[in-house]
């Protein structure tokens, strides 16, 4: 593209800028850009993105990029610009962001339902946790009764047993239901991941 002497950007129509464009469909975006540039003072390269709208009225994402150099040595100012077609990238930068969109919300759908069920698994184990406890105390309780009333038999503060009530309270002893009822309990609270008192 040609150098054009500075002037301001009011002053230059739109289709000067790129043949067989018409007047850029951020126009006002555009015109303040071009304004800012005008006002500064540095040699910098400017850079905007706008739509503009060709000939036959198909939208275009363009880069346009300008810088003022100083022209042959002299003093005069020139604006020096490129336009670029950036339509496909910046599509591809759309499809990108609507994908990680919809990544984003699929992650926090999935992070959702874990919630969800984590909270399940801990209800269920703390319901385990309650009848394992209370399953230890209803049982525990009468087996402790049990073997207190066997340890009263055996004294025979009541009278002499017979060798028929001896067997019957040894072999309660000799089972050690207390005992064994523990380790189950215990070996069952283990394997459910709960406690019991």
């Amino acid at each position: 593209m040609a150098a054009q002497p500075h002037e301001r950007a009011s002053e230059v129509p739109a289709t000067d800028a790129a043949p067989g464009w018409d007047a850029p469909a951020d126009l006002e975006k555009a015109l303040q850009s071009a304004a800012a540039f005008n006002r500064s003072t540095d040699r910098a390269v400017h850079s905007i993105q706008l739509r503009m709208m060709r000939a036959n009225g198909e939208i275009r994402h363009v880069e346009v990029r300008y810088r003022k150099p100083v022209a042959g040595g002299s003093d005069e100012v020139v604006q020096v610009g490129v336009i670029r077609d950036v339509t496909d990238r910046q599509l591809a930068e759309e499809q990108l962001r609507a994908v990680q969109a919809a990544y984003t919300e699929e992650l926090a759908a999935k992070n959702r339902e874990l919630e969800a069920r984590n909270e399940e698994v801990e209800r269920a184990n703390r319901l385990k946790s309650e009848f394992l406890s209370g399953m230890s105390h209803e049982l525990r309780t009468p087996l402790h009764t049990i073997i207190g009333f066997t340890e009263l038999l055996e004294e025979e503060i009541q009278g002499p047993l017979n060798e028929k009530q001896h067997r019957f309270i040894h072999h309660i002893h000799k089972t050690r239901i207390i005992v064994r009822t523990s380790a189950v309990l215990c070996a069952l609270a283990l394997g459910l991941g709960a406690q019991i008192a």
